[in-house]
């Protein structure tokens, strides 16, 4: 699947912040490249018994096959980083996600997901009545 077909992916308001967030670390050198969008919920229940999620639902879930919209993505560097390319990667993230008001994984403490980005607009329960399945 190409990067506009994974945009495509994404709730629509959702999807202009990821658009900008690219951007933005575009103008910082960076190739962002969208390894994960939209998720049925059998592969992420597939994520989770591996070990690879700490959710069995969650933000990437939201949508079907069909209409797709979800509301989390996994971006990394098309290239591999050094130590320090890595360091200002994720300073990039980080205030990239905080000016677009965005939950950025590599805050967390607890599971580390320094490629996971999700919207704050919603609690995962208003988005999946919002947004389904």
């Amino acid at each position: 699947m190409n990067q506009q077909e994974l945009l495509n992916q994404l709730q629509t308001n959702f999807r202009i912040k990821i658009t900008l967030l690219i951007q933005g670390l575009k103008m910082q050198g960076f190739a962002p490249h969208i390894i994960c969008a939209w998720r049925s919920e059998a592969d992420q229940l597939t994520a989770y018994k591996n070990k690879r999620s700490k959710v069995k639902f969650g933000f990437h879930n939201l949508g079907t096959e069909k209409r797709p919209r979800a509301l989390a993505v996994d971006i990394t560097n098309r290239e591999p980083l050094t130590n320090e390319e890595h360091e200002r990667w994720n300073a990039a993230c980080k205030r990239l996600a905080e000016n677009l008001d965005l939950t950025w994984g590599g805050n967390w403490p607890r599971f580390r997901d320094e490629a996971h980005f999700e919207t704050r607009a919603f609690t995962l329960r208003e988005a999946r009545r919002h947004f389904g399945p």
